[in-house]
C-alpha cells in the first residue's frame, strides 16, 4: 500500500494512550514470574514503548509514562481519551 492510499490517523497528533498489561517470564532458575508493563501508544505515528515494572500501582503509572517520554525526546502534553 502506497503512502498515498493510507487512512488518516484518528488521534491528533502527539496523543498518547497507556495501559497496563501482564506477562509471564522465567527468571534465571527458570520458574515462571508473573511481569507487569505499562504501554504508551501514540496512534498518530503507529509507535509503541513499554516499561516493565514488579507492580501495579500508582507510582509505576505515574514513573512509566514520564520514563516513556524522556525516551521519545519530550513530555507529552496530553493522553487521549480512547
Amino acid at each position: 500500500m502506497s503512502g498515498e492510499e493510507r487512512l488518516p490517523p484518528d488521534a491528533p497528533e502527539g496523543c498518547a494512550q497507556t495501559d497496563f498489561g501482564e506477562f509471564l517470564y522465567y527468571d534465571a532458575e527458570g520458574k515462571g514470574k508473573k511481569g507487569r508493563a505499562l504501554t504508551a501508544t501514540f496512534p498518530y505515528s503507529n509507535r509503541a514503548y513499554a516499561q516493565v515494572f514488579p507492580s501495579q500501582n500508582q507510582e509505576c503509572l505515574l514513573q512509566g509514562p514520564e520514563r516513556v517520554f524522556e525516551r521519545v525526546g519530550g513530555k507529552q502534553t496530553r493522553l487521549c481519551d480512547d
